[in-house]
C-alpha cells in the first residue's frame, strides 16, 4: 500500500510540474506580445499569488536556510519546483513563440492577422481580469471603475 501511495504522490508531483511548466509557456508567450502581460495570465491561469508568495519568500528566513546549508528547506521556503518549472516554461514560451511571431510580423500577409490576434488576446484578457473583481457595494464599483479609467488613460 505504501509503494502505491509513493506513486501516486510521484505522479501527482510530475503533473503539477507539467501544469507549472504550461503556464510559464503561457506568460512567456504573453510576455512578447506587447499589451499583454505574463503577470495577467499568471493571474487569469490561478497561479499569481503564488508566484507573488514564492518571489516574497526570499527573505531572511531563505538567506538563513542558505548559509546554513538547509538545502531543503531554503527550496522549500520558496516554493522551488514551482519556480523552476515556471521559468523553464516562460523560457520555452519565449523562444518559440519568439520566432514565430518574427516571422509572423515579417510577412505582409500575416502580419494584419497577427495585430488582429494580439488585439483580441488584449481585449480578452480585460474582460478576463474584470471578472476577477469582485465589488460588494455600489461604492467599491464606483471606486473600481475610477481606478480601471485611471489605469487606461495612463495606458494611452
Amino acid at each position: 500500500m505504501d509503494e502505491k501511495v509513493r506513486k501516486t504522490s510521484a505522479t501527482a508531483a510530475w503533473l503539477a510540474a507539467l501544469r507549472h511548466l504550461l503556464c510559464g509557456a503561457a506568460m512567456g508567450t504573453a510576455d512578447i506580445i506587447p499589451g499583454v502581460s505574463g503577470g495577467t495570465v499568471a493571474l487569469v491561469l490561478g497561479i499569481y499569488t503564488r508566484l507573488v508568495t514564492a518571489i516574497s519568500h526570499v527573505d531572511a528566513a531563505f538567506v538563513q536556510h542558505i548559509v546554513g546549508r538547509r538545502w531543503r528547506d531554503a527550496a522549500r521556503h520558496i516554493d522551488l519546483a514551482f519556480l523552476i518549472a515556471l521559468a523553464i516554461g516562460i523560457g520555452i514560451g519565449i523562444l518559440t513563440m519568439g520566432v514565430i511571431i518574427h516571422e509572423l510580423l515579417a510577412d505582409d500577409f500575416a502580419r494584419p492577422l497577427t495585430f488582429a490576434a494580439f488585439f483580441g488576446m488584449i481585449t480578452a484578457s480585460v474582460f478576463l481580469v474584470v471578472k476577477l473583481v469582485d465589488c460588494e457595494s455600489t461604492a467599491e464599483l464606483a471606486i473600481c471603475a475610477l481606478f480601471a479609467l485611471v489605469a487606461a488613460g495612463f495606458a494611452w
